[in-house]
């Protein structure tokens, strides 16, 4: 990618960012969509979406009646609530410390929320699955919360964790939490195959089953900076910047 003097540009977060009107791309990455589902809408499911609802439904593919908690609720995360809810989860919850995206979650999927700022989550959690989560999804990637989600599952729970910590950032695990039989795992883009995994959200978005309009806020491209604050502090769960033709 050049700019208009010819000089190399880079900052191609994951290979996807541009605000360029056209690109080449090779091939192989790109997906073909329905046509009759927004363009628009469908810029989350590159990243967050893929990232959250592929960690539930390819990555840790839960039985219907399971267990799942959800540590942070921005794209990723309500992503992970809505694919834990199309599974079959039987206990789905949502933990944050931002009120309206809990109380979000609990219009999207969550039969349960817990505030992170007034609670001892682990034991929240416990007490909701009567002895800990089968599944515990981190997006934030915070350490200390990688941490918490991994005591809240209980002895032969899996963590997934999703979130994108600052570069060298490690993630201390007691050797007891994991000595009875528990699972901790990573997963890139929720260890989802695009080519697969993107036509197959985008039918569920037709079908009116994942609500993928309740997440996006749409901002004209002037208000880019007011799109980065408002995900900053919560006030919405995924920006969507576009240009007006």
């Amino acid at each position: 990618m050049f700019d208009a003097e010819g000089s190399p540009l880079n900052g191609t977060f994951v290979g996807q960012s541009s605000f360029s009107t056209q690109t080449v791309v090779r091939a192989v990455n790109v997906v073909k969509v329905r046509p009759d589902v927004p363009i628009e809408l469908l810029g989350p499911l590159g990243c967050g979406v893929m990232t959250g609802a592929g960690g539930v439904m390819d990555t840790l593919r839960p039985t219907a009646g399971a267990s799942l908690v959800v540590f942070g609720l921005g794209g990723v995360g309500m992503s992970a609530v809505i694919a834990a809810n199309l599974v079959g989860c039987n206990h789905v919850i949502a933990v944050d410390v931002n009120a309206h995206r809990l109380e979000m979650a609990s219009e999207l999927g969550a039969t349960a929320v817990v505030n992170a700022t007034d609670a001892d989550v682990p034991s929240a959690v416990r007490e909701l699955t009567r002895g800990g989560a089968d599944y515990a999804v981190d997006a934030t990637g915070v350490t200390a919360v990688g941490l918490t989600a991994i005591e809240s599952t209980h002895g032969q729970g899996t963590t997934l964790l999703l979130g994108a910590p600052p570069q060298g950032s490690e993630l201390t695990v007691p050797w007891t939490s994991l000595l009875r039989g528990r699972t901790l795992r990573g997963a890139i883009m929720g260890g989802a195959n695009p080519r697969h995994f993107i036509p197959r959200i985008v039918d569920l978005v037709a079908q009116g089953r994942f609500p993928l309009e309740r997440m996006v806020t749409y901002f004209d491209f002037g208000d880019i900076e007011l799109a980065v604050r408002a995900l900053e502090c919560g006030d919405v769960i995924k920006p969507v910047v576009r240009m007006r033709h």
